[in-house]
């Protein structure tokens, strides 16, 4: 299954949704405990062929309110290759476990989880979203996608292409297509063109039958990676730790190597930065020390991507900044983003003055 986080602005069946990242495996959960096929039950089509046939026609989805959802569902289909245009009625209907299974149901949506939540919401600066699905949770899961239709299938008025008027049966098939695609811009991109390059929000499980725990656990929960043709395609996101230790030295005690240049004008003390990163297992990868500026960031080496880590002033007080390869999000000491502080900052310590921090940012896996 394929999926994504959004945040859907429609106004359809009442709901307020808006727009973001995707997993290619979920659906909008906006409280609604009316479910896609019910939904298509009741819809008003022309009886264009016999009740006994299985073949429901073609179900023309309108993308204009929904643009995030349809593009989701197009990534599966044009940029995937994915057959996964036609639905199959699920009379068992099992939304619930459907959604555990695609991954987008962690004991919540996995959306607004860390370290998930680090990797595509914050970066968009969203707030709540759910995770969007295609198939949709509750048709029949024998193929992969992601995106929920009741959000913006258009069931106002008979469309051409739909047959029968009787009550959905076992065995019952259609196949979508969309419409009002100009938001959606997968719906009209070519597999091995730049039309189909990955926008970082396209994901999919790698592992599911579990939970996201906090802090993440990826020996046991459940596990997730980009998809398509990325950098990081096919590579696990995980959580990985800094630890930063800043500390007031005299200055010009630690020299900087000849690569980076000369340190800069300071007063007769300055900070020390010494960083510790420590993988997805907890295990020490690499450790870091200098007086980093805005300009020139300390690197810490060791995990799949570099991390890098600065100051935007002068004083053991002042916030460091981080940043890792392959996450389009800067953070500080004090951010916060939707599921929770990256950081935990200590108080400053001892007559020299020290401090303290951990954080938790996303990183990747390597493959074997």
């Amino acid at each position: 299954m394929r999926a994504f986080c959004v945040v859907l602005v429609t106004a359809l069946q009442g709901h307020l949704i808006s727009a973001s990242p995707h997993l290619t495996a979920s659906s909008f959960n906006v409280g609604s405990s009316v479910h896609d096929t019910d939904l298509m039950a009741r819809a008003d089509s022309p009886a264009t062929a016999p009740l006994d046939v299985h073949d429901r026609g073609v179900w023309t989805l309108n993308c204009a309110n929904a643009a995030s959802a349809c593009n989701n569902a197009c990534w599966s289909i044009n940029c995937l290759g994915q057959d996964t245009k036609k639905m199959y009625f699920d009379p068992k209907k099992n939304n619930k476990q459907n959604r555990k299974d695609s991954g987008c149901d962690a004991g919540g949506s996995v959306c607004n989880m860390m370290p998930f939540s680090q990797a595509f919401n914050d970066p968009k600066n969203l707030q709540i979203s759910t995770c969007d699905e295609w198939p949709m949770a509750d048709v029949k899961q024998d193929s992969r996608g992601g995106i929920q239709l009741r959000q913006f299938l258009d069931l106002k008025v008979n469309r051409p292409g739909r047959r029968g008027t009787q009550a959905f049966r076992d065995g019952d098939f259609w196949t979508v297509e969309f419409e009002k695609t100009e938001g959606a811009p997968y719906c009209n991109a070519k597999k091995g063109e730049d039309s189909c390059k990955n926008d970082g929000d396209q994901f999919e499980a790698s592992y599911t039958g579990t939970k996201v725990s906090h802090p993440y656990n990826y020996e046991v929960d459940n596990r997730y990676r980009r998809n398509g043709d990325t950098a990081y395609s096919l590579v696990d996101i995980a959580q990985c730790r800094v630890h930063l230790r800043r500390e007031r030295v005299p200055k010009n005690r630690k020299k900087r190597s000849a690569a980076i240049g000369p340190l800069p004008p300071s007063p007769e003390r300055e900070i020390s930065f010494e960083a510790e990163v420590f993988d997805h297992l907890g295990e020490s990868k690499g450790t870091e020390s200098d007086v980093p500026t805005e300009d020139v960031p300390i690197i810490v080496t060791g995990l799949m991507t570099d991390l890098k880590i600065w100051s935007t002033g002068d004083s053991i007080e002042d916030e460091a900044w981080y940043r890792i390869e392959g996450v389009d999000k800067d953070w500080k000491s004090e951010y916060e983003g939707v599921a929770g502080r990256y950081c935990e900052v200590g108080d400053v310590d001892g007559e020299n003055g020290t401090k303290d921090e951990d954080c938790y940012f996303p990183c990747f896996v390597p493959k074997d």
